[in-house]
């Protein structure tokens, strides 16, 4: 049964199929069915959707919708979510189209959101392993976190996907990867997260989504993926924030989250503390 006959199967009639992206060996579609409107993630190449159905399916995730196969390849379906990336809610801050209060406190509340979904997760004992701008959806009703197919668990068969860092298929996201995780994949080891590497990829994110640039100087050149990967494993300066978006007091926050040492970093749910105090 191919997969159109399988949405059709489980979800009833099945309308307009919209494209919504096709990298790192996944593409993602957008369907309409009688059912409701969910997102189809297939697999092309590396297994990712099949990993990350695992995960969805031991975390009994709510939005998890349906899931099969189609000619070898694995599928998943979950309930679609509006919403703002992390990227497109910091968007007025960075831009410096607003400094009005309100607007920055709006912009923390969202980012606070951000953070409680990911501590939740890590109480449930798992790591998201891959925490991106377009991973962390801001939905009516708090952030809805996708993309789990480098997720972390405390099962013994967890589906951990242990080819080079989590979430590093450019060069640039190479940014959101914690040095210790780089210096792993450089030694040719797993590069397994912790609670460390996600706070430190947070903060990266949080950063980035804010100035708009890399949270690392690297002194004004932009390094190719092996040569970012060295540097960052071997410590790098976090970047001056740009004039139109300063805000020393998260620059602060977020700078003990981006330390070097993973042992010197907050939790999560200490970075969402001292983020709430501003």
């Amino acid at each position: 049964m191919d997969l159109l006959d399988q949405l059709h199967a489980q979800f009833g009639r099945v309308g307009s199929a919209v494209p919504v992206s096709d990298r790192g060996g996944t593409q993602v579609w957008r369907v309409d069915t009688a059912g409701g409107v969910v997102a189809v993630k297939l697999d092309t190449d590396g297994g990712r959707a099949a990993a990350e159905l695992a995960v969805l399916r031991m975390l009994a995730w709510p939005a998890l919708a349906g899931w099969g196969e189609s000619e070898g390849r694995a599928w998943l379906a979950t309930r679609w979510v509006a919403g703002q990336t992390t990227t497109d809610v910091w968007s007025a801050v960075r831009q410096s189209t607003s400094h009005h209060p309100q607007v920055r406190r709006r912009t923390l509340l969202a980012t606070l959101d951000l953070c409680e979904a990911v501590a939740r997760l890590h109480r449930a004992g798992w790591l998201h392993g891959d925490l991106r701008p377009e991973h962390c959806l801001h939905a009516r009703g708090g952030v809805r976190l996708i993309g789990l197919s480098h997720a972390v668990g405390p099962a013994a068969d967890t589906p951990y996907r242990s080819s080079g860092e989590p979430g590093a298929d450019g060069a640039e996201d190479l940014d959101l990867v914690a040095p210790e995780l780089c210096a792993a994949a450089l030694r040719g080891e797993p590069a397994r997260p912790s609670p460390a590497s996600e706070v430190y990829a947070l903060a990266a994110m949080i950063r980035k989504c804010w100035t708009g640039a890399s949270p690392l100087d690297y002194d004004g050149a932009e390094p190719a993926a092996e040569r970012r990967r060295r540097l960052i494993a071997d410590g790098l300066p976090l970047r001056a924030v740009p004039d139109r978006c300063a805000w020393p007091a998260l620059d602060a926050r977020l700078a003990t989250a981006l330390r070097h040492d993973p042992d010197a970093r907050p939790r999560v749910a200490q970075l969402a503390r001292m983020i709430g105090s501003l």
